[in-house]
């Protein structure tokens, strides 16, 4: 028997040849890479199949929990449409999905892929809109909570704190008529709301109150002063002036004020008439003063050449 199948052997390789052989060879090969290619194709659409599967079940799950939570503020026929189309939208991307796979499984082992990659794509893109759709809409019809606001609380500043802080104008609207200004220094800070805000005449009286109800506080002399000019530069009362600035000299005869009260008494003497009182002042000053800042003022309104 072994010598039959050697002959017989020996007969077909010698009938087939070695080109045949090698022929055979290259059929068997591809069969194998055809038969594998075959079982990685049916096994990307198994997975592809299962993936799609378990995507449209999410999307379906994620959709009634959606319209539950929007039945309350839809109504009962609004949230039926928007989950059908909802639906409708999911089956469709998966069908399209499956569709893609299934075309793709015949044609190569990377087409599956490629199929695979765009129907999870599609797949997830409609689990997306079926979220965000109810989502947003409830999210516009909910009520909204009331905005508060901070109500600042008005702080009510005296007319001190206005004028310190030089706000003249709303301090002379609430002043009145500073029934409890007593002090110099509240008397002063009358004065000066009264003539910032061209109310000359009203800084007359506070100013006077200083001199006369404070005369041994150190703002005496600044009043009596600052009346001098209000009399004379504001006022057009020149000898009421003259007699201010005599009073300013007077309560600090070496005070830093005390030469320019003199030499602004000169000039107030002019300006109202009296041209011999204002030259006997003129050389008081001169006396005094000889080389006063002031001797130019004095030498002309004193009339001395």
């Amino acid at each position: 028997m072994s010598q039959v199948g050697d002959v017989i052997a020996r007969a077909v390789r010698a009938e087939w040849g070695e080109d045949r052989a090698a022929a055979v060879a290259v059929q068997l090969q591809a069969r194998r890479r055809r038969r594998t290619r075959v079982r990685a194709v049916v096994g990307a659409v198994a997975v592809v199949s299962i993936a799609v599967v378990v995507l449209w079940t999410r999307d379906q799950r994620a959709e009634d929990v959606a319209v539950d939570a929007t039945h309350a503020q839809w109504g009962p026929s609004e949230p039926a449409a928007s989950a059908s189309a909802s639906a409708s939208a999911s089956a469709s991307a998966s069908a399209s999905g499956s569709a893609s796979a299934s075309g793709s499984a015949s044609a190569s082992a990377s087409g599956s892929a490629s199929a695979s990659a765009s129907a999870l794509a599609s797949a997830s893109e409609a689990r997306d809109r079926a979220l965000l759709k109810p989502s947003a809409r409830a999210v516009a019809t909910a009520p909204q909570p009331a905005e508060v606001r901070a109500v600042p609380v008005p702080v009510v500043a005296g007319w001190r704190e206005l004028a310190r802080g030089g706000d003249m104008q709303q301090a002379y609207d609430l002043l009145g008529h500073a029934d409890d200004a007593t002090t110099a220094e509240d008397l002063m800070l009358v004065a000066d709301v009264m003539r910032l805000t061209s109310h000359p005449g009203e800084a007359v009286a506070p100013l006077r109150r200083v001199i006369d109800e404070h005369a041994a506080d150190p703002r005496a002399p600044l009043a009596a002063f600052t009346l001098g000019r209000v009399m004379l530069e504001q006022l057009g009362r020149p000898a009421d002036a003259a007699d201010a600035f005599a009073r300013a000299a007077d309560l600090a005869p070496d005070g830093p004020l005390a030469e320019d009260a003199a030499a602004r008494q000169v000039e107030a003497r002019s300006r109202a008439g009296d041209a011999r009182e204002a030259k006997r002042l003129a050389i008081e000053y001169l006396r005094r003063y000889p080389h006063g800042r002031q001797v130019p003022l004095v030498l002309r309104f004193g009339g001395i050449k």
